[in-house]
């Protein structure tokens, strides 16, 4: 896609209908989105930066977005970040949206934690069945009343 991007008006989603928007930004920092222009220009703030990291921090990106570029213009990822953002709500309205970025942020990546449950079965035919066995030992054990 090429931004600034607009919707056509006959294409905006109802609230909470809207399709998954991914944008991936190279640039000189971290990305930030704004949606309209001047003075009504606000921050995208339905989209969540899911990464936003230099080229070479992750060991592969700069090679990818190499063969993307004219010749002799690999040298332009020497600093550039990549920033990605995921917005549940797009489109959600006609302004354009355009990025600005900020060299000096953090790096910022979204861990998604997935606890897994781990049951343990015990048949209760067998737990008893130990229950019956320390009960058997321990009256058998010399000394016992």
């Amino acid at each position: 896609p090429l931004f600034p991007y607009r919707v056509p008006v006959d294409q905006i989603a109802e609230s909470g209908r809207g399709s998954m928007l991914r944008a991936f930004v190279v640039g000189p920092g971290r990305a930030a989105g704004t949606l309209g222009e001047g003075a009504s220009a606000r921050a995208w703030s339905q989209a969540g930066i899911t990464y936003s990291r230099p080229l070479g921090a992750d060991g592969g990106s700069a090679e990818i977005l190499a063969g993307a570029l004219p010749a002799g213009a690999t040298g332009a990822l020497a600093d550039a970040w990549l920033t990605t953002f995921e917005d549940a709500t797009w489109p959600s309205g006609t302004d354009d949206l355009t990025f600005a970025f900020d060299p000096a942020a953090k790096p910022y990546q979204r861990v998604v934690e997935r606890p897994v449950d781990r049951d343990v079965l015990l048949p209760l035919d067998v737990a008893a069945l130990a229950a019956a066995g320390i009960v058997v030992a321990a009256r058998r054990r010399p000394g016992a009343a």
